[in-house]
């Protein structure tokens, strides 16, 4: 899972609504809501720290979260494509908060998910920082 700094930074970048679409932050329990209404799960599956240089208390955390985006089905494959696009723009080479992301995957659609398609997009990034 990722440092606290960087699930915060990630979730400012999206507010508690990215384009009208409700964001679910980790560790919320995933529930479709009942009317059906699109949301955004972010999930932090993966991270690694390291020590920089052996003279300095400088780490570098590297990993990857996702974004799911859930849509209603029958919502259209080009609305669900156009949507996880504009996420990955969000983060595609960017950096905000001193976290650096690079560029993300396309989105991988499932639509056997229930009354939802789903479509998730996995964003690499970077993340230095300091002890004190």
């Amino acid at each position: 899972m990722a440092s606290k700094a960087v699930i915060d930074a990630v979730l400012a970048r999206l507010g508690e609504t990215w384009d009208g679409i409700s964001v679910v932050p980790p560790n919320i329990t995933d529930e479709a809501p009942a009317d059906a209404s699109p949301y955004i799960a972010v999930q932090f599956p993966a991270s690694n720290v390291e020590r920089m240089p052996v003279t300095d208390r400088l780490y570098r955390e590297e990993g990857g979260f996702r974004l799911v985006l859930h849509m209603a089905r029958g919502a259209g494959h080009a609305d669900v494509t156009t949507k996880a696009d504009a996420l990955a723009a969000l983060f595609r080479d960017t950096a905000f908060a001193g976290v650096e992301t690079f560029v993300p995957s396309t989105p991988y659609i499932d639509d056997e998910s229930g009354n939802y398609v789903r479509a998730a997009v996995v964003v690499p990034y970077r993340y230095q920082f300091r002890d004190a």
